[in-house]
């Protein structure tokens, strides 16, 4: 089928009627018709055109399908997805755009949802067979432009995953790989039946959320347990079974649109019935102060909390080493602002003697080692918020591990360890902050502006005993105070 507008194209991907358009912004059906056959040309300057682009996006949410939303991440992948007007700001670039090149039949195997259909198909059989076909998908995806939509709702037993234990690693750091990589990754997991065949938490799992392109969500809805999808959405599909054998299991491979499209339906009514367990939001100086603020107040309430960080945060320099350091870079005002009022919030917490609750900073002995061998280091926390490289001189590292020392030792509950964590990479560039029973919070290095938030008690709790490890099992972990020593 071809299109004649972008306007067009859009009506017929929400299966929206001209009327049902002029009913919406109350005009003559007449000039719907003329926007959606190029007769009058829909755009910006038009006096109707934001109140069609609000119509769209209504029709859209009433769907619960979330098109417009993959179709635009697949077509524009350079929008941040997680800004507020994301849909608004597509509708107005496609609108007035001219892209209809590529999407002429789009809609054809849309409109055939009851027709017989002839597809190929790829069959693999066994676990082994599912091992493969994994891995053929994953492969696949890394070949295709960043910006796809992935979906993954894989609820089987994990006997296919844990049989081989090398292929344990390799699957979660193929998905690390993707979502680094660029592409967005929606994972429906059910924890009764996704953690029971791991004798300790698949840290791996948590790991991939610190790229900021994986969401995860809990399905403890039974009844969506079969089949297991893998999605690529429009270019893969692959469907899997459990028998009542490992030989018995049948995996397929699909490139078909009809196909793929029928599972993604699948995987929304899956995702209609689950709750989010991570949720990713982009931040930029004082919208990441608001959160700071939250995430005090829980800590303040009276439960434990765990911290773990690359190098000791900015917040827990002293004001006034900080100042020297932010007056050797040059930057605005508002900068200064913005890493002023974030230490501010901070600093009741790690500078009051007084506090009650009970606080764990676990640092990282590779970045640390890493610090003190050169004559400046980058502050991954400050460079980050404000999109500028700050550094640190090693005499001003050693002044404020010595600070920290200090008030750890008049502190009583306030605890810095010194430790190893490198064979978790993407941890080791993260912070990440759990308190306990109500919420963990994360902010990526590195260069990412996003942060990430859970009151899910599954992970929370699988983030705490991961700490837990490395304070209690970890020979190299030593306390903050004692590393000091080690280096006079």
């Amino acid at each position: 089928m071809s299109y004649k507008s972008q306007f067009g194209y859009i009506m017929d991907l929400l299966e929206i009627t001209g009327k049902e358009v002029s009913k919406g912004i109350s005009v003559d059906r007449t000039l719907v018709s003329k926007w959606k056959n190029n007769a009058r040309p829909l755009k910006q300057k038009n006096p109707h055109f934001n109140n069609v682009v609000n119509v769209l996006i209504e029709y859209n949410t009433e769907r619960k399908d979330a098109v417009l939303e993959r179709f635009f991440r697949e077509v524009y992948p350079n929008i941040d997805r997680n800004e507020p007007d994301y849909l608004f700001t597509c509708l107005n670039v496609w609108l007035q755009g001219n892209d209809l090149g590529y999407f002429h039949s789009f809609n054809d195997w849309r409109k055939s949802k009851d027709a017989l259909y002839t597809t190929n198909i790829e069959v693999f059989q066994g676990n082994e067979g599912k091992r493969n076909a994994i891995l053929e998908f994953f492969d696949y995806a890394l070949k295709l432009p960043v910006g796809q939509e992935i979906f993954i709702s894989d609820l089987e037993q994990s006997t296919w995953l844990t049989e081989q234990p090398s292929f344990h690693n390799i699957y979660h750091n193929k998905i690390d790989e993707l979502a680094k990589y660029g592409h967005n990754i929606t994972i429906l997991y059910n924890p009764q039946v996704n953690t029971t065949s791991f004798d300790h938490f698949d840290y791996f799992r948590l790991a991939k959320y610190f790229t900021g392109n994986v969401t995860a969500y809990n399905s403890s809805d039974r009844r969506g347990t079969g089949p297991s999808l893998y999605i690529i959405h429009r270019h893969m599909l692959m469907l899997s079974m459990a028998g009542d054998t490992q030989d018995n299991r049948y995996v397929t491979l699909y490139r078909d649109p009809f196909s793929i499209e029928q599972m993604v339906r699948l995987f929304v009514k899956r995702l209609e019935r689950s709750t989010p367990l991570i949720s990713t939001y982009s931040s930029h100086g004082t919208s990441l102060k608001g959160f700071t603020e939250n995430l005090l107040s829980a800590i303040k309430d009276g439960n434990s909390s765990y911290f773990l960080s690359p190098l000791p945060p900015f917040s827990t320099i002293p004001e006034e080493l900080l100042q020297e350091i932010l007056s050797s870079h040059e930057m605005t005002d508002q900068q200064t602002f913005e890493l002023m009022q974030i230490h501010k919030v901070n600093k009741d917490l790690f500078f009051n003697n007084t506090a009650t609750t009970q606080l764990n900073e676990v640092i990282s002995k590779e970045k640390l080692e890493a610090a003190l061998s050169q004559d400046k280091t980058r502050l991954e926390d400050i460079s980050s918020i404000i999109k500028k490289d700050v550094y640190i001189t090693r005499e001003q590292v050693i002044q404020h591990l010595t600070t920290l020392s200090d008030l750890s030792d008049k502190h009583e509950n306030f605890d810095i360890t010194v430790a190893s964590y490198k064979d978790i990479p993407l941890l080791s560039q993260s912070m990440l902050w759990v308190v306990k029973d109500q919420m963990l919070y994360s902010y990526p290095l590195n260069g990412g502006n996003y942060f990430i938030i859970s009151d899910a008690e599954f992970i929370m709790n699988k983030a705490i005993d991961f700490i837990q490890d490395i304070l209690m099992s970890n020979e190299e972990a030593k306390p903050l105070n004692h590393y000091l020593k080690g280096l006079s």
